[in-house]
């Protein structure tokens, strides 16, 4: 994949920092998913009218990045039952 597809210039500040950063610090974990969700659905409508592949790319890259969100979700909490179990 090219770097518009998982690190686009134009969405790096001056120092690197990312906006996916931005938002996975500022959004709780409903939030992050709505924005992933809504960015899936915004490149898979699009892409034959505008960038194509890149935009179903960009789909695939929000969708493994929800799919990493919500396995680090499930993660924590089968880690806090455990210790509840303990």
């Amino acid at each position: 994949m090219n770097d518009n597809v998982r690190n686009p210039k134009h969405y790096q500040g001056r120092n690197g920092l990312e906006a996916i950063d931005v938002h996975r610090n500022f959004m709780n974990d409903e939030q992050l998913t709505g924005y992933h969700l809504g960015n899936l659905l915004k490149y898979i409508l699009r892409y034959r009218q505008k960038n194509g592949i890149e935009d179903l790319e960009k789909a695939k890259v929000h969708m493994d990045w929800l799919i990493e969100k919500e396995k680090a979700i499930l993660k924590n909490e089968k880690d806090l039952k455990g210790v509840e179990n303990d």
